[in-house]
């Protein structure tokens, strides 16, 4: 696997947009204005249905009603000055304009599209923060919340996306129609009056505990869909609702309390704050996601950059067999963008085959003959058909899987490959971080099961475990290992679903990996019962604070003493009862990782290379290179 890294990187590298300096959101809240108060109730408020994108019909043009014109500019948006070309083509000739017809026509408007890159300029969003700040002045629990998310999270979420995506600008104030998106305020909120909001090329109305937070028993900590979009179909407005009871008060209580690193660094942010914080940010820039277009019901819609036309060109009505085992009748995206599969061991999935999503699951795996990324095969939503997560099973650590777990999570460039073929946006893939999950494990990975015969085979070694999670008493008889990340530990989440107290789905025959143990199978369900790290996960730089609070098991002293909590170390599994972290380096140069134990240097140059911590007997296994060190 080593040799191979040097081909697996360069594979990843992408095409970037120009380094450009992303923008700074702006906020809205008709709940801080002086004089009148708001004279509308939080709870069980009147308004109009949202629109939603499967509202819109698939074959509506540029012209449609559904869709609302957006001023690009003197020369207007790119597609606008192809549709023109092709215009002019069919009043010259009788070529079709909907379709490309010849080489000529392909010149013509590759190079309208190639002159009209300087127009992409970073994401500019628009916070209409009036209905969460009115959540702000009901108590003191929630105002804490929603400072949190206005302080903290929003600020952050919003760079992440402008870092990663520009957009051709929008040339004039954004107006949104309130009947198409019924929040904020109807009267006072700028993107709903005549004069509209300056320097915006997204809206979106921030709300808060809408009925969704209250469905199931999980825990979900935020919402979001488009609710209006522009004759390209572009979303340009959209709604992000959080549930402030999932927003952990302990953890705000932490951000404010930074605690001194000991290296002579000053405060740094408590590794629980901070564990919390991202998976806040995490969670947020997930669901912005789905508003950009990460939805199934988006796919329809999505244009190819390279020729500005429509990807699905002639939208057909089709009875499809969903996810969920229902069969309905709806519009189904081109073959080159969305297709059924079925895996070898028989699970139905919608797999998205559009040209830079393929090429960026075929690098990931390190497995050219991949024709695409897997959508999750378990249904997330009664309104969803194809699916609008990637496969919990193949992106486990990535931020656009359908599950936020324990471990960090990223946003790569498998969402922005989706996005950019969506060709409403041209990304800057070196925003993106590599999703360490299977990278490079190759196509046994994703083809065949990731547990055989109850055993982790080789190509699986480093993202799942095979040993059961037991209580006795007082006893626990878990595992410890590495997370799939190496940034932490945690415990193998394989249970026997035939013991729990809870009422949970067992796995069914596809998914039982352990002969004669049909009960057995991860709590994850959504990552086709595979197991993984990732029960009581904690941090490289949570391991002093939970040693101190006796939740993880005690190594050698030396070997203990030589731990690092730093932003460098990395999780290695030992032959002891649990990993150790510690301080590592990636030496691009010599493909090897340096590992820095007590003062010395050991270098880990193969995978599962072992290495005794000096003057201890604790010996730890050196992880894939292709893991720790991805990039």
């Amino acid at each position: 696997m080593t040799a191979l890294l040097p081909i697996i990187v360069s594979l990843l590298l992408f095409p970037v947009a120009s380094c450009l300096t992303p923008e700074e959101p702006t906020f809205f809240s008709a709940a801080t204005l002086q004089n009148d108060g708001i004279n509308f109730p939080i709870h069980d408020r009147p308004r109009p249905r949202p629109i939603r994108r499967g509202d819109i019909d698939p074959k509506s043009g540029v012209d449609s009603p559904s869709l609302n014109h957006v001023n690009y500019g003197k020369d207007g948006h790119p597609y606008e000055q192809v549709q023109r070309y092709y215009q002019q083509r069919r009043l010259s000739t009788e070529h079709d304009y909907d379709t490309k017809n010849s080489s000529e026509d392909d010149n013509a408007t590759g190079r309208i599209l190639q002159e009209a890159q300087s127009l992409f300029q970073p994401l500019r969003i628009h916070f209409d923060m009036t209905e969460l700040d009115l959540w702000s002045m009901q108590s003191t629990y929630t105002a804490q919340r929603v400072e949190y998310l206005t302080k903290q999270v929003l600020p952050q979420m919003a760079k992440a996306w402008s870092s990663a995506l520009s957009v051709v600008r929008v040339m004039e104030n954004l107006r949104i129609d309130y009947n198409s998106c019924p929040f904020g305020d109807p009267q006072r909120s700028p993107s709903f009056s005549e004069q509209g909001v300056p320097n915006a090329d997204l809206v979106i109305y921030v709300t808060a505990n809408s009925e969704v937070c209250y469905r199931g028993s999980s825990k979900t900590l935020a919402s979001a869909f488009s609710c209006f979009w522009d004759q390209f179909a572009r979303p340009i407005a959209g709604t992000i609702d959080f549930c402030l009871d999932a927003i952990d008060l302990t953890s705000i209580d932490q951000l404010s309390a930074p605690t001194n690193s000991g290296g002579g660094g000053g405060d740094v942010l408590n590794p629980e704050a901070d564990k919390s914080l991202q998976l806040a940010v995490g969670s947020a820039v997930h669901e912005l996601a789905h508003v950009l277009g990460v939805t199934s019901a988006d796919m329809i819609f999505f244009y190819d950059s390279t020729t500005g036309l429509r990807r699905t060109l002639n939208p057909q009505m089709a009875e499809v067999i969903c996810i969920d085992g229902q069969l309905r009748e709806l519009y189904v995206p081109d073959k080159s963008v969305l297709q059924e599969k079925v895996s070898k061991q028989g699970v139905r999935f919608f797999e998205v085959t559009l040209p830079t999503v393929r090429q960026v699951v075929r690098n990931q795996f390190n497995c050219q003959t991949l024709t695409g990324a897997p959508l999750e095969n378990q249904p997330s939503s009664e309104a969803e058909c194809f699916g609008s997560h990637f496969e919990e099973r193949y992106f486990f650590t990535e931020n656009l899987s359908a599950v936020q777990g324990g471990v960090p999570e990223i946003l790569s460039s498998l969402t922005l490959g989706l996005l950019h073929d969506s060709g409403w946006y041209k990304p800057d893939y070196s925003v993106a971080k590599v999703s360490v999950f299977g990278h490079g494990a190759g196509c046994e990975f994703v083809e065949e099961n990731c547990i055989v015969n109850g055993e982790v085979p080789s190509y699986s070694e480093g993202s799942f475990c095979n040993t059961e999670y037991k209580i006795e008493g007082n006893k626990f008889l878990g595992s410890y290992g590495c997370d799939p990340t190496h940034t932490g530990m945690g415990v193998c989440d394989l249970v026997d679903f035939s013991q729990l107290s809870m009422a949970y789905t067992p796995p069914p025959p596809e998914f039982r990996y352990f002969p004669g143990a049909p009960s057995l199978g991860a709590l994850t369900t959504r990552a086709d019962y595979c197991p993984t790290y990732t029960v009581n996960a904690v941090t490289c730089k949570q391991v002093p604070g939970k040693l101190e609070q006796m939740k993880l098991p005690i190594l050698d002293y030396f070997a203990t003493a030589a731990e690092s909590d730093s932003d460098s170390s990395r999780c290695f599994n030992t032959d002891q009862q649990r990993p150790v972290c510690l301080e590592a380096e990636c030496d691009a140069v010599n493909h090897v990782l340096n590992v820095k134990v007590a003062g010395r240097e050991l270098l880990c140059s193969y995978d599962g290379q072992t290495h005794l911590i000096p003057d201890t007997g604790v010996t730890f296994e050196c992880p894939k290179l292709a893991i720790v060190c991805p990039e």
